[in-house]
């Protein structure tokens, strides 16, 4: 729904709900009242997105996303599925502007144990609940 409200031949239909879609950051009435389903992860923001326990990584985690250079990627971008010891395992590319204190670092361990607990299908477009 990355659509800019200038396009004349869109309906009017169509420009007001891209405004509600594109409100600002907080207050954006269609990002604030959906849940995405996990599916090929291509659709999902890591960060902004409410995907996973009900409230954005970016909310949870206000500190860690300050300091993430990840913000705006797609979950498919930042988490990659590797084959160790034959079995496929999930691995996260996080990254970050500076090196983290380790108040920061512990801070990161919560998000890496909430993200590998994400039920991530891999099948299918990912969707809105």
């Amino acid at each position: 729904m990355k659509s800019t409200v200038r396009n004349i031949k869109q309906s009017t239909w169509w420009k007001d709900l891209c405004k509600i879609y594109n409100g600002a950051n907080e207050g954006n009435l269609f990002d604030n009242n959906i849940n995405w389903v996990l599916g090929d992860g291509h659709s999902i923001r890591l960060w902004e997105d409410r995907w996973i326990g009900g409230q954005s990584l970016k909310s949870r985690f206000s500190r860690l996303y300050s300091l993430t250079s990840s913000s705006g990627k797609i979950l498919s971008e930042v988490g990659q599925w590797k084959t160790r010891e034959g079995a496929e395992i999930l691995e996260w590319k996080l990254l970050w502007r500076r090196e983290l204190f380790k108040w920061e670092k512990e801070l990161k361990q919560q998000l890496e144990s909430v993200l590998n607990n994400a039920q991530w299908k891999r099948i299918g477009s990912d969707g809105w609940l």
